[in-house]
């Protein structure tokens, strides 16, 4: 490695179970918002809601072993967002649709749903020409 000490190891790269922060103090944080979970936020917010720095996330993505996202073409170039809940499943590895009804139920939005409930639900508040 250049510029590095002779016999100097690389940093290790953080990995899911180096989180700062544990599974229910970021559900706490996604279920504490007014926002809904399926609403897509800056990378900075979702660095916030996993408590870790933006560059963990970006290494995460470099190394695609991070949270789902998505690039969008901003003002200032290419830039990446998240769902809360998906932010969710990729700690806890059930399904994004799950962190969403719970969101409801939490809210006495709903009761009982089914996947195909709460997906059609997501779609319907996630298009805004549907508002």
């Amino acid at each position: 490695m250049v510029g590095s000490a002779p016999g100097a190891e690389r940093p290790r790269a953080m990995s899911l179970q180096d989180l700062p922060a544990t599974t229910e103090t970021v559900r706490a944080r996604v279920f504490a918002t007014t926002d809904f979970p399926w609403v897509w936020v800056s990378a900075k917010d979702a660095a916030s809601i996993l408590g870790v720095t933006v560059q963990a996330l970006a290494n995460w993505r470099y190394r695609d072993n991070g949270p789902e996202y998505r690039r969008v073409k901003g003002k200032a170039g290419r830039r990446c967002e998240y769902r809360p809940c998906d932010l969710l499943a990729w700690l806890t590895g059930a399904p994004a649709w799950t962190h969403c009804r719970d969101w409801l139920i939490c809210r006495d939005l709903a009761e009982n749903m089914t996947e195909e409930d709460v997906l059609a639900l997501v779609a319907l508040w996630s298009d805004p020409a549907s508002r």
